[in-house]
């Protein structure tokens, strides 16, 4: 289930997880709450498993922090960076694949360098997660609160262009 999400970006799974792993979205909640304070996230809250919420607050310095603590668990890295899962099922298998456009080569904001990435939209706001790779070197972009209009996409826009900035 957690390719699932991180791979499709779909945030809905996260309450599937959090009702399978805690018995409820709420004590999953609660979880994750001791889970930040614990690595010293201090100015971040969260109301649901996607952390989607209009009540739930982070700041760049927490997700940074979170970065940290969660590229640390190599099982999640290795989530992380998947463009692609393959499920089974009573003998069948279904191939999952992500949609996000810095991993697609054919789309205008593909970029090469990034490793793993994470984006969020909620309303007309929209964070984006990345991680690239240069010469063995990582680099974390977090952009939060981008304005998107209709069929904007600047959130990966804004992506590829501190990327590429910070890579030359």
């Amino acid at each position: 289930l957690v390719n699932v999400l991180m791979i499709t970006q779909n945030n809905a799974v996260a309450d599937i997880i959090a009702e399978v792993l805690a018995g409820s979205v709420e004590d999953f909640v609660d979880l994750m709450n001791e889970k930040s304070k614990k690595i010293k996230a201090f100015n971040t809250l969260y109301t649901s498993p996607s952390g989607v919420n209009k009540n739930s607050y982070t700041t760049v310095e927490d997700v940074l922090l979170l970065m940290d603590y969660a590229f640390k668990n190599q099982h999640f890295c290795q989530i992380f960076k998947s463009k692609s899962y393959i499920m089974s099922f009573a003998e069948k298998e279904t191939k999952i694949s992500t949609i996000n456009p810095l991993f697609l080569p054919k789309s205008e904001f593909y970029l090469p360098e990034c490793i793993a990435t994470k984006f969020g939209l909620f309303g007309v706001y929209a964070n984006n997660i990345v991680v690239a790779e240069k010469d063995n070197q990582l680099y974390l972009a977090v952009l939060m609160g981008i304005k998107e209009n209709g069929k904007t996409q600047y959130r990966f826009r804004d992506a590829v262009n501190l990327i590429k900035a910070v890579l030359k």
